[in-house]
């Protein structure tokens, strides 16, 4: 396969967050690639510094000359920013153009968007020689507009820890990780444990929407504090359930990490999630905004723990799917195939 260059502008950390630690991983994986060679510009800049986004803009532009493809990854708002400029870059020096876009609410987005945003996405998005979306919904719903793909959330996959056996669960672990606000469903975990005295909940994540520790006064729900990301993967392994009753998700990370630390999955039938898990496989679907269908999935659990055991040797091998040395992998024959395009 010819080697080739790459200009890839995205966030790295700070902070730890998804799309951080999504670049990041990449960026890393493909050091080891042989036909890849490529730089790395940091798009997590002061907004707010006029110096910081001329800087950005000028290593852009300088980058690019040399390399055979330019490639953003950003959210679907980020990518307004750099978009045109990006567009423009690419067809000034006849360099191929991959955007990749981070989250699953696109479709919303742009439906809600007024005329002129819409162009924009229109004329100049989806005008890029790829367009990598994090969900299938999404490549379903815009493969008449341009080239799209599915690239999704993905994670290093280590050798898999031994997870807790079901012969040695006595009370049922249960783990909530995300942020910690009215959309993820913490209110209704919060009712739902008052009926669930015989499992244990615990709850990691940062405050938003003005909430405070005070929101678990009374409660049976144990708060943890802030889990920070490098230490996901061996907490997992200390609990049997992953619970996420959001009202709207992408592919979020942390359930491709319980995948891989054979914990079974409570999360709400959002389509994005659906998409992730299997009904009964890895799984118990509930609604959104639904305490009893929260209360009866845990208590299920609780009760079967066949069911459970079930689950659990299924998210270990669903994890497969998700290994980022795959995606990486895929990402670089995405590139391989856009230049052979040009070669013919």
């Amino acid at each position: 396969m010819p080697r080739f260059k790459l200009l890839m502008i995205g966030p790295l950390p700070p902070p730890l967050g998804g799309a951080t630690v999504l670049f990041e991983l990449l960026a890393n994986e493909l050091k080891d690639c042989k036909n890849c060679e490529f730089k790395v510009l940091n798009s997590n800049i002061n907004k707010s510094n006029p110096f910081a986004i001329f800087k950005l803009l000028y290593q852009i532009y300088q980058k690019s000359i040399d390399v055979d493809i330019i490639n953003l990854h950003a959210s679907y708002r980020g990518v307004v920013v750099l978009a045109p400029y990006m567009f423009l870059i690419s067809r000034l020096l006849k360099k191929k153009l991959i955007f990749r876009l981070f989250g699953g609410d696109f479709s919303q987005l742009y439906r809600s968007s007024k005329f002129a945003m819409k162009y924009l996405y229109d004329k100049i998005l989806f005008r890029a020689d790829l367009v990598l979306f994090e969900t299938q919904a999404l490549v379903r719903k815009f493969s008449s507009h341009g080239n799209v793909r599915w690239f999704p959330n993905h994670r290093k996959l280590d050798a898999v820890v031994p997870n807790r056996h079901i012969e040695n669960i006595s009370r049922l672990k249960i783990i909530f990780i995300s942020h910690v606000r009215k959309e993820k469903g913490i209110f209704e975990l919060i009712d739902a444990s008052a009926q669930l005295p015989n499992v244990s909940i615990d709850v990691y994540g940062p405050f938003y929407d003005g909430l405070t520790p005070k929101i678990f006064s009374g409660s049976s729900i144990n708060f943890c504090g802030v889990m920070e990301q490098d230490k996901v993967k061996d907490a997992l392994v200390n609990y049997d359930v992953l619970v996420l009753p959001s009202y709207k998700e992408g592919y979020p990370g942390v359930i491709i990490e319980a995948f891989a630390a054979g914990l079974a999955i409570i999360c709400t039938d959002l389509d994005t999630l659906k998409e992730m898990v299997t009904a009964n496989e890895e799984a118990i679907l509930v609604r959104p905004r639904n305490v009893v269908d929260l209360i009866e999935a845990i208590d299920l659990l609780d009760r079967n723990r066949l069911l459970l055991s079930k689950l659990k040797k299924n998210s270990l091998k669903k994890a497969e799917i998700y290994d980022s040395s795959y995606w990486t992998q895929k990402f670089v024959s995405y590139c391989q195939e856009l230049l052979n395009e040009c070669n013919e």
